[in-house]
């Protein structure tokens, strides 16, 4: 099963937890925040088990560009820019790690 949802009941709480942080970051001038962007990266299967269709069909929905660079050991990956913000949706080519659970879940 793949670590990301396209039921909007499953992406609400995503939302609506943005939604929260972005008024609260509004009201609390003085809490830092990052200086140089930030970016949310939703993971797919891995690259060699339907990863590569799922980032497809997400680029696909989000108007962007795929890019490979699995030949340098790397991922196959899409991303959105908002602002200074990106949102990444990417497969990975290397075995799962109980270090990255979305990715070992997948």
């Amino acid at each position: 099963m793949p670590s990301f949802a396209a039921d909007p009941a499953e992406t609400a709480p995503l939302v609506r937890f943005l939604r929260e942080l972005a008024d609260y970051l509004d009201q609390a001038t003085e809490t830092p925040g990052p200086g140089f962007g930030a970016c949310l990266i939703l993971h797919a299967t891995p690259a060699d088990r339907r990863g590569r269709a799922q980032v497809d069909h997400i680029a696909a929905l989000m108007d962007v560009e795929v890019h490979d660079d699995t030949d340098h050991d790397s991922h196959y990956w899409a991303a959105r820019t908002f602002g200074r913000t990106r949102y990444d949706t990417i497969a990975t080519t290397r075995p799962p790690s109980p270090a990255h659970p979305a990715v070992a879940d997948a």
